[in-house]
């Protein structure tokens, strides 16, 4: 649910699962490289998603199962 609230952009579903569920802010998701929503938000181009997870406490410099932030992948992707 958390990724499809990314994905789609829904900042309210977002903040509102965030408060419920604080760790969703630093685990990494299920994927392969096992980013974070930080990550997920660089990489689809929602900078206010992004800048939300920041304000809300997302660290930017998780890092992925590569070691890549979420600047990298927003860099490279």
């Amino acid at each position: 649910m958390f990724l499809y609230c990314v994905c789609q952009g829904d900042a309210a579903a977002l903040i509102e699962l965030c408060q419920r569920q604080p760790e969703l802010l630093t685990t990494k998701t299920d994927s392969v490289y096992r980013p974070t929503l930080l990550h997920v938000a660089a990489v689809k181009g929602k900078r206010a998603l992004a800048r939300l997870l920041v304000d809300m406490g997302a660290h930017v410099d998780a890092v992925d199962a590569r070691g890549e932030t979420a600047l990298c992948w927003c860099c490279t992707m």
